[in-house]
């Protein structure tokens, strides 16, 4: 019963901070977690960005990322890094060269 109470408690704090449960298991369990956000990131505000947004709407809801790289179709937002040769919460938003938002990435990064 324990154990149980333990998985359960666990779980609360998964879904408090917003966690996919698989991505959880694998952090808590297999993986030293090296991420560090930008300032202003917040989970709650990360799941809010949509498809088509303004780079200016992105900036204000999330703040400055922590880098950026312009690429031949545009650029993108890192709002998250993690120390090299580390795993991390990876945290991306991809912009057009109009600068509206194509693509919205949240995943972990296994090195």
């Amino acid at each position: 019963m324990a154990i149980a109470a333990w998985l359960f408690k666990i779980n609360e704090i998964r879904q408090y901070i917003g966690i996919p449960s698989d991505v959880f298991v694998y952090t808590l369990f297999l993986f030293e977690d090296t991420t560090t956000f930008s300032q202003k990131y917040s989970e709650s505000k990360f799941k809010m960005l949509r498809i088509g947004e303004t780079m200016e709407q992105v900036k204000a809801t999330l703040g400055e990322p922590v880098s950026s790289n312009s690429y031949d179709k545009g650029e993108v937002w890192f709002y998250s890094k993690g120390a090299v040769d580390r795993n991390f919460w990876a945290r991306t938003v991809v912009f057009d060269r109009a600068g509206y938002v194509t693509k919205i990435r949240r995943y972990y990064f296994v090195d």
